[in-house]
This record gives C-alpha cells, structure tokens and sequence, in this order.
C-alpha cells in the first residue's frame, strides 16, 4: 500500500499540483461479490464530483517502447493529434458545467507532436480554457543545451512539466551527470514552471484475461480520464492500452463503460454517475488494480 501511495503521490507532483487528503474511496457492499450491475455505493461527498485532470492524448506513439506502457504507445499508430481536435469535447464538458481543475498534454510522448514543437498547442489551449491548469510530460529524449534553450519559452507557459527518468534516455544524454545539468538549465530558463522529475526505473504489472475476476481493492489509474480526439474520454489509461493491443481488442470491444462518448452526452447526471463509478465493467477483466511492480524494461523490436 505504500508502494501504491508514493505512486499517486508521484502522478499528481510530477505536473506540479497540490496533493491534499480527501476520504477514503468509495466502499463495495461486501454482502455479496462485486457485480457491475449489482454495486451499492456509499454517497459521494459534492466535492469528489469534480474531475481533477483531463488527460488530452495528443499523440499516441512514442520514442521509447516501454514494457507495460499503460497506454499501449509501442502498440499505437504513429499519429499525432491537432489542438483543435479536443476543443469540441472539452467545450461540450464546460458547457454542461462538469467541472475539471487541469488539462495534461500526454501521449504517447508529446514532444512528437509537431504542434508542441512550434508552441501552438500550449497557445490555443491556454487561451480558450485560461482558467485551467495546464501540464504536460515527457521522457525528456529532446534533450539537448541547444532544444532546452529554443523549447523554454513554449514550457515556461505550462503549469507543470512532469520528466520521467529512463535509463536508456539518461545513457544517451552522456550519463546522469549531464542530465542533471540539462534539467537545471530548463528549470532556470522556466522559472514560472514547476518542473518535477520522477525516476521511472518500476512499471506497474497489467494484463488482461478473459475470465470475469473479482476486484478487491481500489485502482489508481481508474480516474485517469483521457480524452481522445474522437469524443471519447476513457475512465482510465489502461482503456486506451486495451485498445491499441490486437490480442484485447474482443475485451476491450465488450465493455460498455470503459469510455465515454461526449458526443452523447446530454444530462449531467448520467456522465457524473459514470464517473464516479468503481470499478467500472472493464476492471473486472484486468489486473491492474493488484499493484504489481517490475523493474522498467523495453520491448524488443
């Protein structure tokens, strides 16, 4: 459980935001097995309604091929996705006063994202929503004295800026003495930024079966809402790994609540039921939620 705790913890600091206590999560009636269809839900305090973080997934593939990777990024297609693309479903989530505190730029890695290259994305996005928080991460494999000195201007404009650490980025680098100078020099050129570095060395251990499984203890990527340019918002990362993975796609095809489509939503209620809703249908096929760690590796080729 501590292990799973410096976890969260690491999420939420790694885009710069505050971590304050709230009450323990929802409560399964233990009277008889979780059934989707069959939870008793203790009432939901008013504050625990607001979504804390859209994830936007601007792009879906990634430099590295990270093992376990929670959104199948060595799986996905080599697509990238335009600012534009998400204003309709983030405009339908305002309008329908679903309240969110942030928005997170996430992939994928984004620095593959032409649109964050030029500055673009991070613009319009803090203009048509200046009352959210805005973050990104990154694995940092741009690096360089010459790219840290051209990108600041555009990172000095976030919020937060999450750096995940990975071996093989770091020997690239020229060893841990050099990346270490390299993130100093971002954090001094980004002053107005909270740049929050996180080792990456454990991944989180996830598959999923076929055979319906009991789940018997909270998940923390279950509110990890990730929005996609189609309208479809997941209720956790590992939806959208489902997706980009051939051998799950027959899981991932049978859940009916692992997504939302906002092109569909018309009363506030049913998303806010949907939201707060754990475990959701797809969590009962997956094993995630048991919290298993491995030490990081890539994939072969």
């Amino acid at each position: 459980m501590k292990v799973l705790k410096k976890m969260i913890k690491r999420i939420f600091a790694k885009l710069g935001y505050e971590i304050i206590k709230i009450p323990p999560p929802i409560k399964i009636n233990e009277s008889h097995k979780p059934d989707v269809n069959k939870l008793t839900l203790e009432p939901t305090p008013f504050h625990l309604y607001m979504m804390s973080n859209i994830n936007l997934l601007v792009t879906e593939h990634c430099s590295l091929n990270c093992m376990y990777c929670s959104t199948g990024a060595p799986f996905a297609n080599k697509k990238s996705h335009s600012v534009e693309s998400f204003f309709k479903w983030l405009d339908i989530l305002e309008d329908k006063d679903i309240q969110f505190k942030s928005i997170a730029i996430t992939g994928g890695e984004p620095f593959l994202n032409s649109e964050i290259l030029d500055g673009s994305f991070i613009e319009k996005l803090k203009n048509r929503y200046p009352s959210k928080r805005i973050g990104l991460t990154t694995n940092f494999f741009w690096a360089s004295e010459e790219r840290i000195i051209k990108y600041a201007p555009i990172i000095n404009k976030l919020n937060g800026l999450g750096i995940s650490i990975y071996k093989t980025i770091v020997e690239k680098l020229g060893g841990y003495e050099e990346y270490n100078r390299l993130i100093l020099l971002l954090k001094k050129l980004c002053p107005d930024t909270s740049i929050n570095v996180h080792d990456q060395s454990m991944f989180s251990v996830w598959e999923f079966h076929q055979d319906r499984q009991d789940v018997e203890k909270p998940c923390y990527t279950s509110d990890c809402f990730i929005l996609t340019p189609n309208g479809k918002l997941s209720h956790c990362s590992l939806a959208i790994g489902a997706n980009n993975i051939t051998k799950y796609k027959s899981i991932i095809n049978n859940t009916k609540e692992a997504f939302f489509d906002l092109s569909e939503l018309k009363e506030k209620e049913i998303f806010l039921s949907w939201q707060q809703k754990y475990p959701i249908d797809l969590c009962f096929y997956c094993t995630f939620w048991k919290g298993n760690n491995e030490p990081w590796y890539l994939l072969e080729s």
